[in-house]
């Protein structure tokens, strides 16, 4: 994707929320939308295999489902949102012990 200068700045600028400036470059690099939340990438298992460079550049920015035979077989995703999806799952997973254990006092 070739922007001029002055365009790169504005993007960068108004970066949403959840996309970092990194992520911007990395996208612009791996040829994606640098801004865009669209729907996760999907790469056959011979595509990252004979890619995996590529496929681990992609897979830095945003989940990459892996495919074989048509069938989605694993969900590769970078190390931050793993950590921030543990977090969640350790409140949940707490909120409804707590839950569970009010029930059973009453």
């Amino acid at each position: 994707m070739d922007l001029p200068d002055k365009a790169i700045a504005n993007l960068i600028l108004n970066l949403p929320d959840n996309v970092s400036v990194s992520d911007f470059f990395l996208r612009m690099r791996i040829g994606r939308d640098p801004i865009a939340s669209d729907l996760m990438r999907r790469m056959t298992e011979t595509e990252a295999k004979n890619g995996f460079g590529r496929f681990l550049d992609i897979a830095r920015v945003e989940p990459v489902t892996i495919e074989k035979q048509g069938q989605a077989i694993v969900v590769v995703l970078p190390v931050e949102e793993y950590q921030r999806l543990k977090e969640v799952d350790k409140k949940v997973t707490s909120s409804d012990a707590a839950n569970h254990g009010k029930r059973l006092q009453r």
